[in-house]
């Protein structure tokens, strides 16, 4: 099926520097998040379901100097490190407390504050490992996600 082609899938296998670690952990990120950066710059699989994203590390900083939210109220009252994006303008945000990857769907953000009271607001993964095996499992069934 060409419209199923998952040729554009990538995952930039290059370790994120030195100093692009040292700004994710100023930004909150822990051991868990630091070592998916030490293992790889970016993911980026336009094939899978809408698609998913691991931005680089220039780019999330560039995010949250944008606005992009830190912290999010209501529902679920988190700080928050965006990372990642998904093909329909949610964001893939690490909670540095829990360890937990939660999926923010589009919102009002202001201040860097998220309302958390949408029923899309959702925990996606217990971890970052959990995160990035339900990307593999999109990956390998890219029309079931």
């Amino acid at each position: 099926m060409p419209w199923a082609d998952p040729s554009g899938n990538r995952v930039d296998l290059e370790p994120s520097t030195e100093d692009d670690l040292v700004r994710l952990e100023e930004l909150g990120g822990t051991a868990q998040l630091l070592e998916l950066y030490a293992s790889c710059r970016s993911i980026d699989l336009p094939d899978a379901g809408n698609g998913y994203f691991v931005h680089i590390v220039d780019t999330i900083v560039m995010d949250i100097q944008r606005g992009a939210p830190t912290r999010t109220i209501g529902t679920h009252e988190l700080d928050v490190l965006p990372f990642g994006s998904d093909g329909g303008g949610g964001r893939f945000c690490f909670d540095p407390k829990s360890g937990a990857v939660y999926l923010l769907p589009p919102g009002l953000v202001e201040d860097h504050v998220y309302e958390s009271d949408s029923d899309a607001f959702r925990r996606f993964a217990e971890s970052v490992a959990g995160f990035l095996q339900v990307l593999l499992a999109r990956c390998e069934h890219p029309l079931d996600a």
